[in-house]
């Protein structure tokens, strides 16, 4: 229960950013409900956050989750309020402090960290600068049924080493030969899911039955009808990856999401922006900092491959931009389509789309990344490279949402 709230003064300050400004920041609190009010203008369309400061050190930012008004998500230019009650976040707390905000607007084009989409109401999204600002753990199960959370990927600018070439210890079935080492840049960063779409999520969107949500809420949705050509439209639909560029199928999944969060872009990642995600700046055969000394050395942590079919997701450890599963449990599906050798060796692409479907070798395959439950070791790794026929049902295979780092 509450106990006292008291406050010796209150203060103000403001972060600025490229998006334009926060000016005229004031801190008010209610004697009686003892809500606290910021106000404060904002001279140009921006994400906003506050931070709360008592005798300069920071309030726990899982704490400030209960803000609410204007903060947390995209707010245009003008006077605007945010509320927060902090008799709900300390209850039993005796506070007799000065009490500072800091607002920041954070440019369109450059988001915080990280994105959440609720399920349950259409557009509704919030944002927040980091893990610890979201209002539970990153593995709660409300993350893996009634929202989705995406992670930011600093991508931007970035040259990057994609494959693994030849190594003799992992040189199974010439798996290596086509994990051709080139180098990949990206123009702009991307969201990406922490988790592939679960069944829940799947349901969410209007794309299964409600009562299968039950026992399977997060399991991933490899069991579901996954097909390629179902999530996004057919080559005999008009629609083909990359010439077709970001269209989709009316009606098929990737357009009911697109419809249903308000996010135009959202979509498959390349194999690319896959690989780039998963391995969040390592260099070896894991995102974990791991390799295999041999072909079939036992799992290291994190890799989900049992035999048993796909695991709930988030309960191996994240990589280090907490995006979970990616080394097993099930493969997942990417918008190129598949070549052996799709760039020369040592070669520089910037943001690379894939093969297009009319080249000479005449791909008919897309790929999927990552590994699947019941594949061994060697094939949960970073570099890995398959491929299936985007018009089948692969028992094993799903799907890992992301798009554009634009707020909406």
């Amino acid at each position: 229960m509450f106990k006292a709230f008291a406050l010796a003064g209150l203060a103000v300050t403001a972060a600025l950013s490229a998006a334009g400004g926060v000016q005229n920041v004031v801190l008010a609190q209610d004697t009686v409900s003892r809500n606290i009010t910021v106000s404060y203008t904002l001279t140009a369309e921006a994400v906003v956050t506050i931070d709360i400061f008592t005798n300069g050190a920071p309030v726990e930012a899982r704490l400030l989750s209960t803000m609410a008004g204007d903060v947390n998500r995209k707010v245009s230019a003008g006077e605007r309020k945010a509320f927060w009650r902090p008799d709900h976040s300390f209850t039993g707390y005796k506070f007799d402090a000065n009490v500072t905000a800091r607002v920041t607007a954070w440019p369109i084009d450059n988001p915080p960290d990280f994105m959440v989409v609720d399920l349950l109401y259409p557009s509704n999204i919030t944002y927040y600068a980091s893990a610890d600002a979201l209002p539970y753990d990153l593995t709660n199960a409300l993350y893996k049924t009634d929202r989705l959370v995406m992670r930011k990927i600093p991508a931007k600018g970035v040259r990057w080493r994609m494959g693994a070439g030849k190594i003799v210890a992992n040189n199974n079935s010439n798996w290596r030969s086509r994990e051709t080492i080139h180098y990949v840049t990206f123009t702009n960063d991307y969201y990406m899911a922490i988790f592939p779409t679960t069944h829940a999520q799947y349901v969410r969107f209007g794309r299964g039955e409600v009562a299968d949500i039950n026992d399977a809420a997060t399991y991933h949705i490899a069991q579901a009808k996954t097909y390629y050509s179902t999530l996004r439209g057919k080559v005999s639909d008009g629609i083909d990856w990359p010439i077709t560029g970001n269209s989709v199928k009316p009606g098929c999944t990737i357009d009911t999401i697109r419809k249903f969060t308000g996010i135009d872009t959202m979509d498959f990642p390349t194999e690319s922006q896959w690989e780039y995600a998963c391995r969040a700046g390592t260099p070896t055969d894991f995102n974990n900092g791991k390799d295999l000394a041999a072909t079939w050395d036992p799992a290291p942590d994190g890799i989900v491959v049992t035999g048993s079919g796909p695991q709930i997701v988030g309960t191996k450890p994240c990589n280090n931009w907490n995006l979970y599963d990616c080394h097993g449990n099930v493969t997942e599906w990417c918008l190129d389509w598949y070549l052996d050798t799709p760039y020369a060796e040592n070669s520089d692409q910037i943001d690379p789309p894939g093969p297009q479907s009319d080249d000479a070798a005449a791909p008919t395959k897309r790929c999927y990344r990552g590994g699947y439950y019941i594949t061994g070791n060697t094939v949960a790794r970073s570099a890995y490279r398959d491929s299936g026929n985007p018009e089948g049902y692969i028992e094993w295979a799903g799907f890992r949402l992301k798009c554009v780092a634009i707020a909406k």
